[in-house]
């Protein structure tokens, strides 16, 4: 093959140096692309661990949230029935109360109501302007 070109041992020499520099290069070049595979294969990985942490961190503050909802939900269920249960014993105390009024209006026929009496009033007045 190379009698039909007439090239010369130092010519042949000079183009198996470029080949074998070809081929180095080309080798350098395989070894940077698998590099920059097995990098761009880990960046995935990376990312897909990524991902199914914030997918899980995610869920589990859902999680969280929910639970301090349903706590939220209960304690106010139980506030408004603490409050019923005031409001309805308030209702009862007002009622004795109004019972007792009666009561004590009834057996002591010379029974001035606190609240009717004037001279009460003025004291009440004085009391709270003194203090």
């Amino acid at each position: 093959m190379l009698a039909h070109h007439d090239l010369d041992s130092g010519e042949v020499n000079e183009l198996l140096g470029q080949v074998m520099d070809n081929e180095r290069t080309l080798r350098a070049l395989r070894d940077e692309v698998t590099d920059l595979r097995n990098v761009y294969f880990g960046v995935n990985r990376t990312y897909a661990t990524y991902d199914k942490l914030i997918v899980a961190y995610e869920k589990k503050v859902a999680d969280q949230l929910e639970n301090q909802k349903k706590h939220l939900d209960k304690t106010c269920q139980n506030l408004d029935k603490e409050i019923d249960d005031v409001w309805h014993k308030i209702k009862e105390s007002e009622e004795q109360v109004h019972k007792l009024e009666n009561l004590v209006k009834e057996r002591n026929p010379f029974f001035v109501d606190p609240k009717e009496n004037k001279k009460f009033k003025r004291m009440k007045m004085d009391i709270n302007d003194n203090v």
